[in-house]
């Protein structure tokens, strides 16, 4: 948006310079016309020796020029007045510009920041979960382990039961055949 008013006023300054320039060569033409008029009316004055009527329409002229001249000079320094206006725009438009694109480029700085960090927590989040699948399988061989030990110990405290049993049977047995 902001380009589009830059290019916008780029023009128009342009516009004003060509404005400017085409002003100040017809104020240079109407310059000399004046100069002519005043060296036709001093060169009449010379030659008849008092103004004649013809150097009264000269005057005339001369004044309508000048009169022309100085409408030509205030619409020049009224289009420099612009055209000064204008610069100031497009130097403003130019300062937003650097403004925003400082912005976006705080803003895309931020952005890499929160990418860093979010792929620092999928780092993270990965090797939780890798950790999480080895601490499963170590729990299912303790898991293995303990009941394995179950087992081992049921089996020992079956053969104790037994081995009682038949000790108490042979401790009957000796006590009756004594």
């Amino acid at each position: 948006e902001l380009r589009r008013e830059r290019d916008r006023l780029r023009d128009e300054v342009e516009r004003m310079q060509g404005a400017a320039s085409s002003w100040n060569s017809e104020r240079a033409k109407l310059q000399t016309e004046v100069d002519d008029a005043k060296i036709a009316a001093a060169a009449a004055v010379r030659a008849s020796g008092s103004p004649a009527s013809g150097g009264l329409m000269q005057s005339r002229e001369l004044i309508t020029l000048k009169e022309i001249i100085n409408k030509k000079d205030k619409e020049i320094l009224d289009l420099r007045d612009a055209l000064d206006a204008k610069d100031r725009q497009i130097l403003d438009a130019r300062d937003k510009v650097r403004e925003q694109e400082r912005q976006r480029r705080e803003l895309d700085e931020k952005v890499l920041n929160a990418e860093r960090e979010s792929l620092g927590h999928q780092e993270k989040i990965e090797a939780l979960m890798a950790d999480k699948d080895v601490w499963h399988e170590r729990e299912k061989g303790l898991k293995g382990r303990l009941e394995d030990a179950q087992r081992k110990l049921a089996r020992v405290d079956e053969d104790l039961q037994t081995t009682r049993k038949r000790l108490e049977t042979e401790a009957t047995r000796g006590e009756a055949a004594l």
